[in-house]
């Protein structure tokens, strides 16, 4: 069973087939850091995108891979599985290998970076705990997916 944050439900994912004519670009957030988690939430569900929260890579994946999101918006701890291997995990399955990936963490360079930017991964540099990532996040998150709904 799919064990998703307390503060979403499946009704916050809808299906691709129940949208309606106007385009809700959906964003999967992930990872065990529930301030950032929820902040990020709260921020782009303002800017009207449709989101769904976990706290565990496993369960990230069954989620995007039931109904791949536009984007995924993760840090660096995702509970029982190690990031790098959530991020090799998308990109070999062809239902997710193309969904765009913003990773919030403070590791922004060495073999962690290398590894997850070479794995399609786009760094965004979190200097605290309570440092304002997820809103530059959600920035970057915004611009690319209204270009995207716009083009589908």
């Amino acid at each position: 069973m799919v064990r998703q944050n307390r503060h979403s439900s499946a009704s916050d994912f809808p299906r691709r087939s129940a949208r309606s004519r106007r385009y809700a670009a959906r964003v999967l957030a992930v990872g065990q850091s529930e301030h950032v988690r929820l902040w990020a939430c709260r921020q782009l569900r303002k800017a009207g995108f449709t989101v769904i929260t976990t706290d565990d890579g496993v369960d990230a994946l069954i989620l995007a891979h039931g109904d791949p999101p536009d984007l995924i918006l993760t840090d660096d701890d995702v509970g029982r599985l190690d990031v790098r291997h959530l991020l090799t995990l998308l990109r070999r399955d062809v239902r997710t290998a193309g969904t765009p990936v913003l990773l919030i963490t403070p590791r922004t360079d060495g073999d962690f970076a290398r590894d997850c930017r070479a794995l399609g991964a786009t760094l965004v540099v979190k200097p605290g705990a309570r440092s304002p990532a997820a809103s530059a996040a959600a920035t970057v998150a915004s611009a690319s997916l209204r270009e995207r709904a716009r083009n589908a």
